[in-house]
């Protein structure tokens, strides 16, 4: 009883009291999704927090954060499989990871070495890199849109963006080889040749601001 009034209360609060799936096709082919959007908004939500002046400004979540950088990724994936096929949600996409890299790039990397009050070393832990935070955001974007002309487009817009804000050389140099991934995939899987000079002018773009 007392699990589904809670149910109730937090699809009212949250607006999707009107909205449901009934289709059990539907219901199989969505529920990931589903779920990891109701929970990344159930996480996110004044409502929840249990502090009346929460906010994901002043109070940030680092798990938080990475759940929603990796539901982005998956979402873009699956808005650009070929019985979706949305190329403008994968763009959306796309947008929110550049502004997350665009963060990360300017932070410092953290010493692996942990050290306890009498200074003496406790853990060995290496740090994600910049470079495999590129490879998690870009990777699976870029292999299933190199056929979608606006998604190619906006994954060079990003990394001409992000290289603005990155100067570290093996940050740029991981930027540079996605750049040049996405380009050798375009000439494979766009036939067009417009479509392809205005790919190639984005490329050239994101290895100018690479090269600054």
């Amino acid at each position: 009883m007392f699990y589904r009034e809670a149910k109730g209360y937090i699809k009212n609060q949250l607006g999707w009291a009107d909205f449901r799936l009934t289709n059990y096709r539907h219901i199989e082919k969505w529920w990931e999704l589903v779920c990891s959007a109701y929970c990344l908004v159930s996480l996110n939500a004044n409502t929840f927090s249990g502090r009346r002046n929460y906010t994901p400004a002043n109070q940030p979540n680092p798990m938080l954060e990475i759940f929603s950088r990796t539901l982005s990724v998956e979402i873009a994936a699956r808005a650009l499989s070929p019985g979706i096929n949305d190329p403008f949600t994968a763009v959306r996409c796309i947008d929110q990871l550049s502004v997350a890299l665009c963060h990360l790039a300017q932070k410092e990397i953290p010493s692996p070495y942990r050290y306890d009050d009498d200074d003496k070393l406790r853990v060995i832990a290496e740090p994600i890199a910049f470079a495999d935070l590129i490879d998690a955001a870009f990777n699976q974007i870029r292999q299933y849109g190199k056929s979608s002309v606006g998604v190619t487009m906006r994954l060079l817009e990003a990394i001409a963006t992000i290289a603005t804000f990155s100067h570290r050389k093996t940050d740029r140099a991981a930027l540079l080889r996605h750049a040049n991934m996405i380009n050798r995939g375009s000439q494979e899987a766009i036939s067009e040749e417009l479509d392809l000079k205005d790919v190639e002018d984005r490329y050239l773009a994101a290895v100018k601001a690479l090269e600054q």
